[in-house]
């Protein structure tokens, strides 16, 4: 991991973390169970303005002929807990559409669960069932998944695998 200055974070943290310690008589269970939901919400958080902010550098030197159509909202299931934000689509000079956050950062266009949840997911349901594998992901504080979904993670990653498999037999 890179070496990443935190130091205002923790220091905004820090004081909501003494928040909740002096907010009531909740113990170390109920202290660390609510600083890691307050964590996982202040991630989230920062996260969509990470890439909001991220989309409009992007934005900000399109292509020639290309312009912004309009911003669109999109919501990831993470391990962190839902991923909503607002990213900008675009027109190229064809009539193209892109988005260049998706781009970017190696979103599949119609991708509903991000791709570190993705793998959590496989793991997870490859050491037992996808309604425990969904059970897991939220007690851990990630997004509240349906067995179904995961089920459709383990066919996508299935999918990949094999075209993985078929472009190295050609």
């Amino acid at each position: 991991m890179k070496n990443y200055d935190t130091a205002a974070a923790v220091a905004c943290l820090g004081g909501v973390f003494l928040d909740i310690l002096k907010g009531g008589d909740i113990g170390l269970s109920g202290f660390e169970r609510e600083a890691v939901l307050v964590g996982h919400m202040t991630i989230a958080a920062a996260a969509a303005l990470a890439l909001e902010s991220y989309d409009g550098e992007l934005c900000a030197s399109l292509p020639a002929g290309s312009r912004i159509h309009e911003r669109r909202p999109r919501t990831l299931a993470t391990t962190f807990g839902d991923l909503a934000f607002a990213r900008r689509v675009c027109v190229d000079r064809y009539g193209n559409t892109f988005a260049p956050l998706d781009g970017a950062i190696d979103l599949a266009r119609n991708a509903r669960v991000s791709p570190h949840a993705q793998e959590f997911l496989v793991d997870a349901a490859s050491e037992g069932s996808y309604a425990k594998a969904a059970h897991f992901m939220e007690a851990a504080g990630g997004s509240s998944v349906s067995a179904r979904t995961v089920m459709n993670v383990m066919r996508l990653v299935q999918a990949r695998l094999t075209a993985d498999h078929m472009v190295g037999e050609v």
